[in-house]
């Protein structure tokens, strides 16, 4: 089974992990993943930081895709590596970013509940 990581500021819903196994992943670097999508990015240099910080889970787990839920700068990001704008050191194999696609299904008292639809390739990083 390849190895991937999880990045988003909640740990993965069983949906989340069986719907990553059938894509051939076992998503590892939890919790450290979920402490990293906390860190509040306030500035570019943040952004990098975290970025930087994001592949070197990656590399420590042996992974070469992410699973979970990115902000916007990440995704602008992921747009500057696939356009060969970014501004990262040199990067030989870019991370594929897997985003995950949640569907409403149901609303009681104003809360609104979700699901994991399905996992979308949004780009590289």
């Amino acid at each position: 089974m390849n190895k991937a990581i999880w990045y988003s500021r909640r740990e993965p819903t069983k949906a989340e992990k069986v719907d990553a196994e059938m894509m051939g992943f076992e998503i590892a670097g939890i919790p450290v993943g979920t402490e990293t999508a906390k860190i509040s990015l306030e500035t570019g240099e943040d952004v990098m930081n975290v970025v930087c910080k994001i592949r070197q889970i990656a590399k420590a787990n042996d992974a070469k895709t992410i699973f979970g839920v990115f902000p916007p700068p990440i995704m602008g990001e992921a747009y500057k590596t696939a356009a060969g704008m970014n501004g990262t050191p040199q990067i030989n194999e870019p991370l594929a970013l897997y985003q995950s696609w949640f569907v409403k299904i149901n609303e009681t008292e104003g809360k609104k509940w979700f699901r994991h639809k399905e996992y979308v390739f949004v780009g590289w990083l």
